[in-house]
C-alpha cells in the first residue's frame, strides 16, 4: 500500500554539511561498554549454562610486576566424605570437621563441636586434612560462607566432610602459606562472589576454583612475603592471648553477706527460644551456644532465623542481659556472658536463660563477675542434671538458688571501676590486632600491584571487616 506518513525530507536549504555531521557524532560523549562477550564453550564448561556475566568477568591485577597464574596449574582440590545421620555416633568412630569447624574470624580451626561418625571403606587417607592443606568451605545456601578457609599446619586425624575441600598444593612454584594468604583476600572474595552470581545452590567447584588467578612471584620472594606476614601474626597471637587468658581475680571479704541470685535480678529467668534457622541471610540472627562458651561474648557465633519475631518479644537480645548456658558439657553448663551490643536484631536461643540485673542492688558487671567466679561455677555444675550420657541441663530454679556474694553498692561499683582499668589496657590489644591485620593486607597489595590499597578498596574492607568482628567481642571474663 501506498505510505501516507508525513514527510520527514530535509529541504536542500537545510540539509547539514557532511563536515558539521562529522562533528556533530565526535561530540556525542563516549560510552563505556560493560557488554561480555563469551564463547559459547565456556558458558557450557560446566554444564549449568548460568548467564550471569559477572561470572565470566577475569579478577586482575592489572599492575602487578609478577605473572597471573591460574590456581590450575598450581594446587588441586579434594572434596571430604560423605555421610548421614544414621551414621553419627556419640563415642568413637572417626572425626569428621564441617563449617562450624572453621573460626570466620581467626581463619583457624574450631574443635569445639566435632562429628563423629561410623568409618566407612570411602574414608581413606587422603580424605584427612594433613600438613600444609588449605581447609575450605565449598557448599552452602549462604555465599557469604562460600571460599572461607584455614590454614592446617600439621598432620591431623580428622576428616573433612561432604560440604568441604582441602586445597592442595602441587607445584614446586608455589608455597601452600602464600596461597593461604591470597584466599583470606577480597580479590578472593569477589571472584567468588561472581563467579556464583544468580546460582541457588552456592557450590565452589574445582573448576571454578582453578580459574582464579594469583600473582606467583619467586619462590623465594614468597617465603619472604610469608615470613613477614607471620611476624605480624605472632603479635596477633600475643595479643589475642591476654584477650583469651585475661582474668581479674577479686578477694571475698568475708563480711560480705550471701545472697541467692533470685533476690537480686529485676525479673524471672527466661529461656530463650531457637526456632528453625535457615542458610540463607535474615534480618534475625539467633546466637550459637559456642557465642558465649568463653565468657566472652562472640557476636559473630549465630545462624539465621527467617520468623517474625516480634520486637518486645522475651527472647530478643538487650543490652545488659546477662546469659546462662542451660545445657552444655559437665564443664560448661551455667557459662555466664554478658550481651553488650546495642542490635535489636539478635535473639538468644533455647538453650541459653537470660537473667537482668536489679541494678538497684547489684551492678550487672560484678554480678557478671559473681556468676563467673569459681564458687557459682561449682554451683552450678553440681546442681546440673541430666541422665547418663545426657547433657547435663540446669533449670530457672537452679539459676534463681545461686548464692552471690553481695557487698555495698559502692564497693561493687569501685569493683566494676578497678576491672574497667584493666580493661582498658586489655582493649588496647584490639587495636594492635587491626593495625597488623592492616600490615598484612598492605603486604599483598603490594604483590597485587595495588600498593597503598590499604588506606583504601577491597583490602581495607578486609582489614576493617576483621576489626568490626573485635570490637563485637567483649574484652574480658571477670572472676572472683
Amino acid at each position: 500500500p501506498k505510505d501516507t506518513s508525513p514527510s520527514t525530507s530535509i529541504p536542500p536549504s537545510e540539509s547539514i554539511p557532511p563536515s558539521e555531521s562529522i562533528r556533530s557524532i565526535e561530540s556525542i560523549p563516549s560510552i563505556k561498554s560493560t557488554a561480555l562477550i563469551v564463547p559459547k564453550e565456556k558458558i557450557a564448561a560446566n554444564g549449568d549454562y548460568n548467564l550471569s556475566g559477572e561470572r565470566y568477568r577475569e579478577v586482575v591485577a592489572a599492575s602487578s610486576a609478577f605473572p597471573l597464574t591460574p590456581l590450575g596449574e598450581l594446587c588441586e582440590l579434594a572434596r571430604g566424605v560423605v555421610f548421614s545421620k544414621q551414621d553419627e555416633v556419640l563415642e568413637g568412630g572417626a572425626q569428621v570437621l564441617r563449617a562450624n569447624n572453621i573460626d570466620r574470624g581467626r581463619y583457624q580451626l574450631n574443635l569445639e563441636d566435632v562429628k563423629r561418625v561410623s568409618p566407612k571403606a570411602e574414608f581413606s587417607g587422603d580424605k584427612k586434612l594433613r600438613e600444609n592443606d588449605i581447609f575450605i568451605f565449598l557448599a552452602s545456601g549462604s555465599k557469604d560462607h562460600i571460599g572461607k578457609v584455614a590454614f592446617i599446619a600439621e598432620n591431623t586425624d580428622y576428616y573433612f566432610g561432604g560440604f568441604m575441600g582441602a586445597v592442595r598444593v602441587k607445584s614446586i612454584k608455589l608455597n601452600p602459606r602464600f596461597l593461604f594468604e591470597n584466599l583470606r583476600t577480597d580479590y578472593f572474595n569477589q571472584f567468588l562472589r561472581d563467579q556464583i552470581a544468580g546460582v541457588n545452590i552456592n557450590n565452589l567447584n574445582g573448576k571454578l576454583l582453578y580459574r582464579f588467578q594469583i600473582p606467583l612471584p619467586p619462590l623465594e620472594v614468597q617465603k619472604e612475603i610469608v615470613a613477614e606476614i607471620e611476624g605480624y601474626r605472632k603479635v596477633i597471637d600475643g595479643a589475642r592471648a591476654v584477650l583469651d587468658h585475661y582474668r581479674p581475680h577479686i578477694p571475698i571479704h568475708p563480711d560480705w553477706p550471701m545472697v541467692e541470685l533470685g533476690e537480686i535480678i529485676a525479673e524471672k529467668p527466661k529461656n530463650g527460644y531457637s526456632g528453625k534457622p535457615v542458610d540463607r541471610i535474615t534480618d534475625t540472627k539467633v546466637l550459637t551456644l559456642s557465642a558465649t562458651t568463653s565468657g566472652i561474648l562472640d557476636a559473630t557465633k549465630f545462624k539465621y532465623l527467617d520468623e517474625d519475631i516480634p520486637p518486645n518479644a522475651p527472647c530478643r537480645c538487650r543490652n545488659g542481659d546477662i546469659y546462662l548456658q542451660r545445657g552444655n558439657t559437665a564443664e560448661l553448663v551455667g557459662t555466664a556472658a554478658l550481651f553488650d551490643l546495642d542490635d535489636e536484631n539478635y535473639i538468644y536461643p533455647d538453650l541459653m536463660i537470660r537473667i537482668r540485673a536489679d541494678e538497684t542492688r547489684v551492678n550487672k558487671l560484678y554480678l557478671l563477675a559473681a556468676l563467673q567466679a569459681p564458687s557459682a561455677r561449682s554451683f552450678l555444675t553440681n546442681n546440673a542434671v541430666g541422665a547418663a550420657g545426657s547433657m547435663p541441663k540446669i533449670n530457672q530454679s537452679i539459676v534463681e538458688r545461686v548464692p552471690i556474694p553481695l557487698p555495698p553498692i559502692e564497693t561493687q561499683r569501685a569493683i566494676v571501676a578497678e576491672i574497667e582499668a584493666e580493661q582498658a589496657l586489655v582493649n588496647a590489644n584490639r587495636d594492635l590486632i587491626a593495625r597488623m591485620e592492616k600490615k598484612i593486607q598492605a603486604t599483598l597489595a603490594r604483590v597485587w600491584g595495588e600498593e597503598g590499597k590499604d588506606e583504601g578498596g577491597g583490602l581495607r574492607d578486609e582489614a576493617e571487616r576483621i576489626e568490626n568482628l573485635l570490637v563485637a567481642e567483649s574484652s574480658a571474663k571477670y572472676t572472683l
